[in-house]
């Protein structure tokens, strides 16, 4: 795991998967794509209306949000232009209304199911790491854990490993 950088570390151009915590102790998955600080993209998959539904907007407060744990940069260097197309990567990542299970990752829809479908897609179309999503979802669900053990928040950049 790369050292924290703490929530000023966002970068210009940066991907993130970012973990917030449930009060049931579980994890809220999303996605964040950094377009100039402290501006970005947020976007998660989420049921709070009782059917599962995409929630994409501009914010600037991730930056200095207390609810994310954990930012997991999955990509950088992502340009005007570029950014483009992963937001409509993102946008066009299906989201299964009523859940159900997804055969491809062997479990039921949820918000981290979305990010890893995400997460696959701009894999392919090379805008994150050519490795593993699984190795991708591991690590940002080890590295929340010891925030959340550690009482610590921050982000941190995939290891180079994967």
């Amino acid at each position: 795991m790369s050292a924290n950088r703490g929530n000023e570390g966002y970068e210009a151009g940066g991907l993130y998967i970012i973990l917030s915590l449930l009060p049931n102790d579980g994890m809220h998955w999303g996605l964040f794509l950094m377009v100039s600080h402290p501006w970005g993209n947020v976007y998660n998959a989420t049921d709070s209306s009782g059917e599962w539904v995409l929630e994409e907007h501009m914010t600037e407060n991730v930056v200095g949000s207390q609810s994310i744990i954990v930012a997991l940069q999955i990509g950088s260097g992502i340009d005007e232009s570029q950014s483009t197309a992963v937001h409509g990567i993102i946008t066009s990542t299906p989201v299964l209304r009523q859940g159900g299970f997804v055969a491809r990752w062997n479990e039921n829809f949820r918000c981290r199911v979305w990010v890893k479908d995400a997460i696959e897609r701009l894999r392919v179309a090379d805008f994150v790491p050519d490795c593993d999503v699984q190795d991708i979802e591991d690590e940002a669900d080890s590295v929340a854990r010891q925030a959340k053990n550690m009482d610590q928040r921050g982000i941190i950049q995939v290891s180079r490993e994967l």
